[in-house]
């Protein structure tokens, strides 16, 4: 009996058309298998977000992005569909039971509460401090959530952002460095500078061009830090909300600097009105 063999390149040529396909398809099952993966976790994302949603109506857009992220990487734990949606469901609703704790743990501002501080010595401040827990959950969420809960509590602009945005120790040391404004004021009796229909504590162009350096420096340093808080500390050193609002604006003009739209509205209106004003100088209300 004859054996007749293939030769040898016939052979070669069918057995690397063989692997090639081979690869192929195992290239083409790869990718099959990854995008149903990357469907599964969308879809898993996707019902996680509506859970989420249907619990949390006034989410903040990072708190959903954070969830639905959660959710779509639940899927490569590879559970049963109903399993996963039951903890998606109780991830959701830890979150929410978390909030309401710190909510409660706040204590609300009420004008009554600042009659009965006075009586009893007692201050919103050291509320605050009490809600220790409540507190420490707080720090732990997004800034965007962390400001919409102190202002439900009553606490103003600047008292929100000296607890989610302190100045640093080295930025508030710049401003020691910054003479007193006052004496150069409109309505110090002893300024030269005085213009007619010049607000009492706006300051003469030279100051503020002074000032408008030091705050151009300043920033140049410490670009994240609170405009809220920059405007108090310049405030104490007699830079009025308007002129430092003029300065602010300069610095964004020349692209110095670049404003947090949340601030923007703050910043184009003083501290406090004139109500405001008055109790805060008898120790009523905050700033």
């Amino acid at each position: 009996m004859v054996v007749v063999l293939p030769r040898a390149e016939t052979f070669g040529s069918k057995f690397a058309e063989a692997l090639s396909k081979g690869v192929e398809n195992g290239a083409n099952a790869y990718n099959k298998a990854r995008d149903l993966k990357r469907q599964g976790q969308e879809q898993s994302g996707t019902q996680g977000l509506a859970i989420f949603n249907s619990l949390i109506k006034d989410a903040t857009p990072e708190e959903q992005a954070n969830f639905f992220k959660q959710s779509a990487d639940s899927y490569k734990r590879g559970e049963a569909p109903q399993d996963r949606l039951k903890k998606l469901a109780d991830m959701a609703t830890g979150y929410k039971n978390k909030l309401t704790n710190i909510e409660e743990g706040l204590e609300p501002e009420k004008w009554s509460q600042k009659f009965s501080d006075i009586w009893t010595g007692d201050s919103k401040e050291s509320r605050y401090n009490r809600g220790e827990v409540a507190r420490k959950g707080l720090n732990e969420l997004p800034i965007a959530k962390q400001r919409d809960i102190l202002a439900k509590k009553g606490f103003t602009p600047e008292a929100i952002a000296s607890k989610t945005s302190p100045l640093s120790k080295e930025a508030s040391e710049f401003f020691k460095g910054i003479p007193d404004m006052k004496p150069f004021q409109a309505g110090n009796k002893y300024n030269p500078d005085l213009k007619k229909g010049s607000q009492p504590t706006s300051l003469p162009e030279n100051q503020k061009e002074y000032i408008g350096k030091e705050l151009a420096s300043f920033f140049e340093k410490n670009p994240d830090a609170n405009p809220l808080l920059v405007r108090k500390e310049l405030e104490d050193k007699g830079v009025n909300w308007r002129d430092y609002q003029d300065m602010i604006k300069t610095l964004e003009d020349s692209g110095q600097l670049k404003i947090d739209p949340y601030y923007q509205s703050y910043l184009s209106r003083p501290p406090l009105g004139p109500l405001r004003e008055i109790l805060h100088g008898i120790g009523i209300v905050e700033r």
